[in-house]
């Protein structure tokens, strides 16, 4: 008996395609103009998802969510200024409105200011320090590094997807996201590994690239694995839909989010930042 493998081409994949064929132009104008356009854009993004994740954890708060936003440009505003260590700003902001907040709950308050408010610092901290981290890479490390960690993060995400229809047997992390796949994850790494060799050499990028091409693609998938780990956490389908085909702001930098702060280390090692 022979079986046929799922088709890679669905309605899904069409409206996918139809959000990249409009976002994507905007995206790459607005890495090329640079600053302020990208520090604007990028600190944008970093709110949308700290909405995101903030109404992951808490649905009924979409009335409030003045904080997260508020929090979340602060964490991008002191990240891209490299002054992370007074990051304790936005989280006090967060841990003062949480006590607050608690002592008008029943039962337990602890409990309660940890489910929510804890959760909620730890989330806008890992939204806002990785992208306000790409607006330095940005700023400092100039347009080819740029180029080299989002078409590497995209190249792996998209590979990885299509990889897992076309090959995908065993799954990757079947607790976490049972429709990931050992194939796919292969099949990304490799593309994206590709991927960035080439931007590598046209741009002739100094040698501390190699060793990034080599990691990226690896941070990208567990990325996306540490996304859908919060989403089953938190018991929700999507993190947003506001990127039809693709979910929400997170679904799109959640592959960036742990590989951003790792360039940033190797650049900065390298003296490039």
């Amino acid at each position: 008996m022979t079986t046929t493998r799922p088709s890679a081409w669905t309605p899904e994949l069409s409206t996918r395609l139809r959000t990249m064929a409009i976002g994507l132009p905007l995206i790459l104008l607005i890495i090329f103009v640079g600053a302020p356009l990208t520090d604007v854009a990028v600190t944008l993004i970093a709110m949308f998802v700290a909405v995101e994740i903030t109404v992951m954890i808490q649905p009924q708060w979409r009335l409030r969510l003045w904080l997260p936003l508020t929090a979340a440009f602060l964490t991008v505003l002191l990240t891209m200024n490299q002054q992370t260590a007074w990051l304790w700003l936005p989280m006090a902001l967060v841990a003062l409105v949480g006590m607050v907040e608690s002592l008008f709950v029943t039962g337990n308050r602890l409990v309660h200011w940890v489910n929510i408010y804890g959760h909620l610092t730890l989330g806008i901290l890992y939204a806002g320090i990785p992208l306000g981290f790409l607006i330095v890479i940005r700023n400092t490390g100039g347009l080819p590094w740029t180029i080299l960690l989002l078409f590497v993060t995209w190249t792996t995400d998209t590979w990885a997807l299509l990889g897992g229809r076309w090959f995908g047997k065993r799954k990757l992390a079947p607790t976490i996201s049972p429709g990931k796949t050992i194939e796919g994850a292969i099949v990304g790494y490799i593309a994206g590994v590709i991927m960035g060799g080439i931007i590598t050499l046209a741009a002739a990028l100094p040698m501390v690239a190699w060793a990034a091409i080599t990691v990226i693609p690896f941070l990208v998938i567990c990325g996306d694995l540490v996304e859908s780990w919060m989403k089953r956490y938190f018991a929700v389908k999507d993190s947003g839909s506001l990127l039809p085909g693709h979910g929400g702001f997170f679904d799109r930098v959640d592959g960036l989010l742990l590989a951003t702060p790792v360039l940033y280390v190797l650049m900065y090692w390298s003296g490039i930042l």
